[in-house]
């Protein structure tokens, strides 16, 4: 499956207007920022790019209805400059993330018993399936690497529930439903040579000073830009500050992981640059 050029419009932005550079059929496509991406980990400095937060334990989501849709009911979806989704609502950007959530825990194409993502053969095939979402291929590269960190997500939560399933001293029943065979035994033997713990422990010191994780769950920093920027009476870039402020806002009913405190302390601080 693929999309052919016309039937799409595509958007530069230029003296801070987007003015069209193809338009064929009404269908929209802008070009603009940022990353959205459940799972990933940046600090402060980066604030194009999401971390992940806690999240209520619901099981995974399945988006069976996007899995089946048909090319005449594929959602249009408009990028910004950096080929990363804002539009046309925040629902349809959440849900093609989480879409690709999805297939990042399916093994058919996104197989486990891989070391790192480039050595994964099936990024081609992935791209074609991702295209029940009606995206321009600027949008190729912000699509891999969000089903990459979604994938590298999943095999630690596999890796957790292994190693809780060895010091409960339980069978791996649940993990053999999630998994196939082979790719479970590949996945416990690498996870068990001395250079994947060397690099598991380095990675948890790592994780540990994360304390000023956003609380924004699948949305972007690219759509929430996009939002407070219309937002604006002058259609003004945000500040980053504002941005950061924006990504950081606590719902009180909610538990969190990571304290408020730093992110207090942050906030006041970029008030002030």
């Amino acid at each position: 499956m693929s999309i052919n050029a016309s039937g799409m419009m595509l958007e530069r932005e230029a003296e801070n207007e987007v003015q069209p550079m193809i338009e064929t059929n009404n269908v929209a496509h802008e070009r603009d920022s940022e990353t959205m991406i459940e799972g990933s980990s940046e600090d402060l400095l980066s604030l194009y790019y999401c971390p992940n937060m806690v999240k209520k334990h619901r099981g995974p989501t399945k988006k069976t209805d996007i899995h089946a849709r048909t090319l005449e009911e594929r959602t249009p979806i408009i990028l910004n400059c950096y080929g990363q989704p804002i539009r046309p609502t925040p629902k349809d950007v959440k849900d093609l993330s989480r879409f690709l959530g999805t297939i990042a825990r399916t093994t058919e194409f996104a197989p486990l018993n891989h070391v790192d993502w480039p050595s994964v053969p099936t990024h081609d095939q992935i791209w074609e399936y991702v295209l029940r979402f009606m995206i321009p291929p600027e949008g190729r590269s912000w699509v891999l690497e969000t089903v990459n960190l979604s994938w590298r997500g999943y095999k630690s939560k596999l890796k957790k529930m292994y190693l809780e399933a060895v010091e409960k001293g339980s069978n791996l029943g649940e993990l053999y439903e999630l998994v196939p065979e082979d790719e479970l035994k590949d996945l416990i033997s690498f996870w068990n040579t001395s250079p994947a713990k060397e690099q598991s422990k380095k990675n948890k010191r790592n994780r540990e000073k994360l304390d000023d994780m956003h609380t924004m769950g699948p949305s972007s920093y690219a759509a929430l830009r996009h939002k407070l920027k219309q937002e604006d009476p002058n259609k003004k870039e945000p500040y980053k500050a504002k941005v950061y402020r924006e990504s950081r806002i606590r719902n009180p009913k909610k538990t969190y992981k990571t304290s408020y405190g730093n992110t207090k302390a942050n906030m006041i601080i970029v008030i002030y640059v």
